[in-house]
């Protein structure tokens, strides 16, 4: 039974790492798996990398658990919950030709042509980025010491995270961010349901008021 389930894990992450890279243009990297208990996964660190940038690795992490259904294993249907990642780094980097993170919100190309005379579509390319967020979100999730950074020619930002949760739906962490200099001391709490796109959410100034960069020079 050990070694079956083993076998069917190895298996059953192959078809993640595959499914993933039919979606994306990435290269996911997996450590070696291996159950830590009878319902418990743990993975020895991931690694995605966009195939137009090899060198510029977008997302890392140390280690990763998650609660694993045997009998959804056993009949060739793995469902995993629970997610639990543990000292991941998200680098998000853009120049004025290229980055590392544009293939997540890029949708296929239309055959009509863009008007440009009405400039870009904000509205068009949040839709985009909302809904990449919304189909990925896991329903329970548990993110430690998590950094998500960003810089472009034109802003820098750094985000610290030592905790983000969502269990049931309900969203729970704390947050460092610092962009373009500014530094908030951050709460977060809210209520995410993927599945009907509906988010409600709060961040909040913890032990004082929160500071937004160029609001007060515009």
């Amino acid at each position: 039974f050990q070694w079956k389930r083993q076998q069917l894990l190895t298996h059953a992450l192959s078809e993640v790492k595959a499914k993933i890279e039919r979606k994306y243009p990435v290269i996911l990297t997996l450590g070696p798996a291996r159950f830590a208990g009878f319902k418990t996964v743990e993975i020895a660190g991931l690694s995605l990398v966009p195939k137009a940038a090899p060198t510029d690795t977008l997302l890392t992490a140390k280690r990763l658990q998650a609660s694993l259904s045997v009998r959804s294993l056993f009949a060739g249907r793995p469902v995993f919950s629970g997610l639990e990642i543990i000292t991941a780094r998200l680098t998000a980097r853009k120049t004025a030709t290229t980055d590392n993170f544009g293939f997540l919100v890029k949708k296929k190309a239309s055959t009509v042509p863009r008007d440009t005379t009405k400039g870009t579509n904000y509205g068009l390319l949040l839709n985009q980025v909302l809904e990449t967020g919304f189909d990925n979100v896991p329903g329970e999730a548990d993110f430690k010491d998590f950094y998500v950074s960003y810089v472009s020619s034109r802003h820098t930002a750094l985000l610290r995270l030592p905790e983000l949760k969502i269990q049931d739906g309900d969203i729970s962490g704390r947050l460092t961010a610092n962009v373009d200099s500014v530094v908030n001391e951050l709460g977060i709490s809210g209520h995410i349901e993927p599945g009907d796109y509906a988010l409600t959410a709060r961040v909040f100034g913890v032990g004082g008021s929160v500071q937004l960069p160029y609001v007060p020079r515009r």
